[in-house]
């Protein structure tokens, strides 16, 4: 019998202090939906 793993599932934060630096959550998301994407689970 073969044991498959179960998935894996991970959560995402994204968080911004202030607005004034070049970031928001729709940016961050994006990468960290790229970085998840290239490094799976």
């Amino acid at each position: 019998m073969q044991v498959v793993p179960a998935a894996m599932r991970v959560a995402l934060y994204a968080r911004v202090s202030t607005k004034d630096k070049g970031q928001d959550t729709e940016n961050q998301l994006h990468q960290l939906r790229a970085f998840a994407a290239q490094h799976p689970l």
